[in-house]
């Protein structure tokens, strides 16, 4: 059923696209859903095609701002795709900068996050782990971001975990996020995070075991 309707969703987009009279503006806008659904179903040729087709299109009419948000739809696709090394590059020398120009606080502290799960999936933890709790955290907190900051200390607690401090990992996810959660009544991400103790439970069991 996704499949038929991802299909659905990208045939309406093409379909708009053909339109006569379409402003610049409106343009934007349809190919930046058609690259978000044609990477949601799995195409990605197409996705990273329509992204940048975006970006062109943004840059030709000077609208900065979307050229960026554009180029961060391609670092997704490349990260996806495992091209980790341009889609670091992106994030740090392309969208970084214009959003610290801008003055875009969010903007900057989601671009700083999707840096961190680049050079965690690099297995450079401890620079992602600095910027989760110099750079990520400190803004969710000031900003009051209650889901926000409870999806970082949850980033936190795996890189934790990754580096073999169990005990600390542990410790966020049962006292910092399970008590967030249950007031939020986000029931599937209970269920991670108990699924995620359980699996630091069992860690410290085998490594007590002789």
């Amino acid at each position: 059923m996704r499949g038929v309707a991802f299909a659905i969703w990208m045939a309406f987009c093409q379909r708009a696209l053909q339109q006569t009279g379409l402003e610049a503006e409106q343009r934007s806008h349809i190919l930046f859903t058609l690259a978000d659904v044609a990477q949601s179903a799995g195409d990605m040729d197409k996705a990273l095609n329509t992204a940048e087709a975006k970006h062109q299109l943004d840059t030709q009419r000077g609208a900065e701002r979307e050229a960026t948000i554009a180029k961060g739809q391609i670092a997704d696709i490349l990260q996806a795709r495992g091209q980790l090394d341009e889609a670091l590059r992106i994030r740090q020398q392309e969208e970084l900068p214009v959003y610290e120009r801008l003055g875009e606080v969010r903007s900057i502290v989601i671009t700083k996050g999707k840096i961190a799960d680049i050079l965690q999936a690099r297995g450079q933890l401890d620079e992602a782990l600095r910027i989760r709790t110099e750079d990520q955290l400190p803004v969710y907190e000031r900003l009051g971001e209650v889901s926000s900051i409870a999806i970082t200390k949850g980033k936190i607690a795996d890189i934790l975990q990754a580096r073999g401090q169990l005990d600390e990992a542990l410790r966020i996810l049962s006292d910092d996020l399970i008590p967030v959660f249950e007031r939020l009544g986000e029931v599937r991400s209970i269920a991670i995070t108990k699924g995620k103790i359980a699996d630091i439970l069992f860690l410290n069991d085998k490594k007590k075991s002789p």
